[in-house]
């Protein structure tokens, strides 16, 4: 979708918060289904996405300048692929870089690999499957390799495509509905390590947010959990955004955000979190450092607005704060853009903007592990983080979110760890030399895959 100036004169609000996030300039850079990752090695977030426009939808790339203010390069990937849906990205070949999954505009939606060479120069390769327009990267079957989970919305139908191990790939169809199938997220909502699917259908009565619970050995069951009052959705996360441990489900509609929090063995009570003139986008992260999981807005016609999160029991918000605007606005993703250890703003309406995190932060520094003997990488990642130990010495490694919870463990680290469980965010990674016992910590940050 290309916007000329008079287009954005009329619509877009450039007004910022000098306390709380200040925008970019106006860059005249058109591209949307975006994904945040380092995709040439440096640890700063680049920004894929695909152009929508004539003659052909074509991928876009901007690079990271490590610059003060941020700013962005692009880069001719110099791919003849006409794309489409929503891309997603993984570690597929286990060479430390990241690659990217999309779709072909046509009729069978065939599915390709954008083959990463580290430099964030691509090779296309076809998967030879097809029938996906919105596609995540998980390891759904837990065998340490990635398998991609896609919906189509013309055929209503969830497809998960399973990788042997060396991206040859087998397509299941897990399910097709009779119903207005539109959205889909990943997680474990159930706690029993094995991924499910959260599901938003677009209709005005009979299921409208569902859950796909893994049973595992292919067996899946459909749980209701949204019947009424939340038709037109527009969004969905999976999201633990109390912190008690449980995956919630975030979702809104045109007018309303709601919170759907887990209360173990699948059922879940709704919180109202705000209520505006046609919602957009959402997106969540704990902006101000200080521990818990904020949300940010964005609407058809009004400024951006940052809720922050005062207490997690009861979960409660302050009233939202303006953040400046860019409106409309499709997407809102967030991520540390300047490597200052905060999550600044990604904003989509067709146009390409983002916002630097200003709000002093509470969070405590830790070590920069680049300075140590061992090296992990990329930072932010995805799913997976690469471990650099040249010294061949033995470590403990111990990754704790930040309220100091462990989510990760082992007594013997290896080259490669899957995270891929987490949520986007914040953590911390801690490495225990076994003989000396001395410890080495870094900061990590996994973006989202959305």
């Amino acid at each position: 979708m290309k916007f000329n100036f008079l287009f954005l004169f009329l619509f877009t609000i450039l007004q910022a918060s000098a306390q709380d996030f200040a925008i970019s300039p106006y860059q005249n850079l058109s591209f949307d289904s975006p994904i945040l990752a380092d995709f040439n090695g440096d640890s700063l977030v680049d920004v894929f996405g695909i152009n929508y426009g004539s003659p052909s939808n074509s991928a876009v790339l901007q690079i990271n300048n490590a610059s003060t203010p941020i700013s962005f390069t692009s880069k001719n990937l110099n791919l003849a692929l006409n794309v489409t849906g929503r891309p997603s990205v993984g570690d597929f070949d286990g060479d430390n870089d990241l690659d990217i999954v999309i779709s072909k505009n046509n009729t069978s939606l065939e599915l390709f690999m954008l083959v990463n060479d580290g430099a964030a120069n691509f090779t296309i390769d076809t998967l030879g499957v097809s029938g996906s327009r919105q596609l995540k990267v998980v390891d759904f079957d837990n065998d340490t390799d990635l398998d991609i989970v896609g919906i189509n919305s013309t055929n209503r139908t969830i497809n998960l495509y399973r990788n042997d191990g060396n991206q040859n790939f087998t397509k299941k169809v897990l399910l097709t509905s009779t119903s207005t199938l539109t959205l889909f997220a990943v997680g474990d909502m159930d706690n029993d390590s094995d991924l499910d699917i959260a599901l938003g259908y677009n209709q005005f009565t009979g299921k409208q947010i569902t859950i796909y619970k893994n049973n595992g050995a292919d067996n899946f069951e459909e749980i209701i959990i949204v019947t009424s009052s939340f038709s037109s959705i527009e969004n969905l996360i999976i999201e633990d955004l109390n912190d008690d441990g449980k995956n919630d489900i975030l979702a809104t509609q045109s007018f309303s955000a709601v919170v759907l929090l887990n209360q173990g063995g699948l059922s879940f009570v709704s919180q109202d979190l705000s209520s505006s003139p046609v919602i957009r986008s959402i997106a969540t992260g704990d902006f101000n450092g200080d521990g818990k999981k904020d949300y940010v807005l964005g609407t058809n016609s009004s400024n951006i607005t940052w809720y922050k999160n005062t207490s997690n029991t009861p979960l409660e918000f302050a009233p939202g704060r303006e953040v400046g605007g860019v409106a409309p606005c499709f997407t809102i993703l967030n991520g540390d853009l300047d490597n200052d250890n905060d999550e600044d703003l990604v904003v989509f309406n067709g146009e390409f903007w983002w916002y630097e995190n200003l709000i002093v932060q509470e969070m405590v520094s830790t070590l920069n592990l680049e300075e140590k003997a061992i090296a992990v990488y990329p930072n932010p990642f995805i799913n997976k983080i690469q471990i650099s130990n040249p010294s061949q010495e033995t470590y403990e490694v111990r990754i704790t979110d930040i309220l100091g919870r462990v989510v990760y463990s082992s007594k013997n680290i290896s080259a490669s760890i899957d995270l891929s469980q987490l949520n986007a965010g914040s953590y911390f990674a801690t490495f225990i030399n076994e003989i000396t016992n001395q410890t080495t910590s870094a900061i990590l940050l996994k973006v989202s895959n959305q």
